[in-house]
């Protein structure tokens, strides 16, 4: 990811092998699928989106008011977390769908991961606070 609106993907020769463009503010998380079929990038445009490994758009996920600072696939695969500066965690399917808004911050949330059973998730604000949804 870089503050050039886009993401590489790099071999571990150090070859890019893909890139992915279209986000229209600096990119600020990056996040591949369990499977390693898809990579979903998160950014200040507001928005987070789905890629496949050669740089094609699969789905754009519109629905947060400020930038979108963390990014993170579910352990099946099936559903993308992300977290914003607008204070809320939304739940979406792999086609852009938003499933659930998780609302409770009383500050920008940095960041949110999936437990091991994807049952749950976990929030860190700039409140102080970590949260179990």
């Amino acid at each position: 990811a870089s503050k050039d609106n886009s993401a590489r993907l790099w071999n571990l020769s150090g070859k890019a092998i893909a890139n992915f463009i279209g986000h229209k503010d600096p990119i600020w998380s990056v996040s591949f699928s369990p499977n390693g079929e898809y990579i979903a990038t998160a950014s200040a445009d507001h928005t987070a989106r789905l890629w496949d490994l050669k740089g094609k758009l699969i789905a754009q996920l519109k629905g947060h008011q400020l930038p979108v600072l963390s990014i993170t696939f579910s352990p099946n695969g099936e559903y993308i977390a992300t977290a914003s500066v607008d204070r809320t965690v939304r739940l979406w399917d792999l086609w852009g769908k938003e499933i659930a808004e998780f609302n409770g911050h009383q500050s920008t949330v940095r960041s949110v991961s999936f437990s091991p059973n994807g049952e749950y998730l976990a929030t860190a604000s700039y409140d102080g606070t970590v949260r179990l949804w």
